[in-house]
């Protein structure tokens, strides 16, 4: 693969108006202690504290706790749940200006990656349907095809070293993302195209002012 004909496409807030990992998680379990669990999380102190976490040093410790509720699946039974999540809840999400230009880059011949820190099984079922074949993701901890409901590999704030790790090195094409974390990925990509929202637009043009290529594309128009 050519990394100056990569383009890195992220998923969360990029391709869908969605959350995927915890839009998963709240579609998939329907426990009273899960439920528990999201009202807890969803409380100011908590996401006070979360925000700290995510900001100083790369932890969501809400997602750590979250994908424990996993633990005792199969890889077999998460696959068949993100099918339905994927066609009840996710596709009707879909921001279509933004799928049109990964068709587009598709059509002309550039190589398309999906690189997100949602979990693996929800990136595959992605790329499947995209008709993408290459993803790097979340990886869960699966033993004997069981998920053990922890983190392997974590994306999250460590897209560009893992890509590097992986010897797929800037610059490259383009990156596609609403995630402002990306702008290490953005500052080596030739174009960068970025989903925004009402609160991020003005952040990213502080970012990107010196970037030769930006096209911003509003989410909340498709």
């Amino acid at each position: 693969m050519e990394n100056n004909k990569l383009v890195l496409v992220d998923i969360c807030g990029t391709l869908y108006d969605s959350n995927t990992t915890f839009d998963f998680l709240d579609f998939y379990c329907q426990t009273s202690s899960y439920r528990l669990f999201r009202k807890i999380t969803r409380s100011l102190p908590w996401r006070v504290v979360n925000k700290v976490l995510i900001g100083g040093f790369g932890i969501d410790l809400t997602r750590i706790l979250a994908v424990r509720y996993l633990k005792g699946h199969t890889r077999d039974e998460l696959d068949d749940a993100v099918e339905r999540f994927y066609d009840q809840y996710l596709k009707p999400r879909e921001i279509v200006p933004v799928h049109t230009l990964v068709n587009q880059f598709g059509t002309e011949g550039y190589s398309m990656m999906l690189v997100s820190a949602t979990l693996d099984f929800i990136a595959a079922c992605i790329s499947r349907h995209m008709q993408i074949d290459s993803v790097v993701s979340t990886q869960l901890n699966y033993s004997e095809g069981y998920c053990m409901g922890a983190l392997d590999e974590d994306l999250l704030r460590h897209k560009r070293s893992f890509l590097t790790s992986i010897n797929l090195l800037p610059p490259y094409e383009a990156t596609i993302t609403d995630n402002l974390s990306d702008d290490v990925l953005v500052k080596v990509s030739r174009r960068a195209y970025i989903v925004t929202y009402p609160k991020s637009k003005h952040k990213w043009k502080k970012k990107l002012v010196n970037h030769p290529s930006v096209v911003f594309i509003d989410a909340l128009r498709s």
